[in-house]
């Protein structure tokens, strides 16, 4: 609850400073349904949650953007809200809520936008002894101009702390992707994305995420405002003596974006960091 509050005090801000000083500005809500499955597929059980679990959630997504001339600056603000998992299971487990803020520079070199970002963020489950938990991340972002639509990458390194060194940590990744034009008004967007590092501190277990992600974004007339429907599969694990420990994790997200503002071009949507930390650190344990 506090960082949803945080969150809410942020949006207003925000908000305020782009109609008074003529930034460009997003928003984007969507509702989802979650299900993570304990092992499975290759993998073995892990000790965080114990068995099947599926809940609803919901996320809030802010940008504000500025042309400073020689680069556009930004700032993302995402959240990310989940319901508590099934009592029969060990739902102090469960991943609560997610927040992170990314500070963004880019530049258009003619053939393509390219650009750096670093972001900081904070995850809450629901009552596990684990204190402490945050991530940080740094990295490129690269996007093109093509005959169909876009496409667009991002390659950087992701880190994570908590009392008991279990997120994912000290993580090279890599995330590519494209935007294809069914119609001036609609579009298929997909991403794959990989990244590796290590968990539990000391012990330095191999670490693994491989993720996809599918959509369909359709824009309402002239309003500023556009629906989409997306999923989002990422399949999680640690590597001791051979053996994979892990979690398979999926989301169905229906959504509303919202320009409020300016017509500064921006960057897309970056990895999912929240969700590599807090599933790893919750979830899998």
């Amino acid at each position: 609850m506090r960082l949803f509050v945080a969150s809410l005090v942020a949006v207003t801000t925000a908000a305020a400073s782009a109609h008074a000083q003529g930034l460009s500005f997003t928003g984007d809500v969507a509702l989802g349904y979650w299900e993570n499955t304990d092992g499975g597929s290759g993998l073995e059980s892990t000790g965080g949650i114990d068995g099947r679990d599926s809940r609803g959630t919901a996320r809030l997504g802010l940008s504000v953007a500025n042309d400073f001339g020689s680069f556009i600056g930004q700032i993302d603000l995402n959240y990310q809200k989940l319901e508590r998992a099934s009592s029969a299971l060990d739902d102090d487990d469960a991943t609560s809520e997610m927040l992170d803020v990314t500070l963004r520079a880019m530049r258009d070199f003619g053939g393509f936008e390219g650009g750096l970002f670093l972001g900081y963020g904070i995850h809450n489950d629901y009552g596990d002894s684990d204190e402490n938990m945050g991530y940080r991340y740094v990295g490129l972002d690269v996007a093109a101009p093509v005959s169909f639509g876009s496409v667009f990458g991002q390659v950087g390194f992701l880190d994570s702390f908590d009392e008991y060194d279990e997120g994912t940590q000290d993580a090279p990744f890599l995330r590519v992707g494209a935007t294809y034009s069914l119609a001036s008004d609609t579009s298929l967007f997909g991403a794959v994305s990989w990244a590796g590092g290590k968990k539990y501190g000391e012990s330095a277990y191999d670490n693994t995420i491989v993720g996809l992600e599918l959509g369909i974004e359709k824009a309402l007339n002239d309003s500023g405002l556009s629906v989409y429907a997306s999923y989002d599969h990422t399949r999680m694990y640690y590597t001791y003596e051979g053996v994979k420990s892990g979690d398979n994790f999926g989301t169905l997200w229906v959504g509303l974006k919202m320009n409020l503002g300016g017509d500064t071009k921006r960057g897309g949507k970056l990895p999912n960091f929240g969700q590599w930390v807090a599933y790893n650190a919750n979830e899998i344990e």
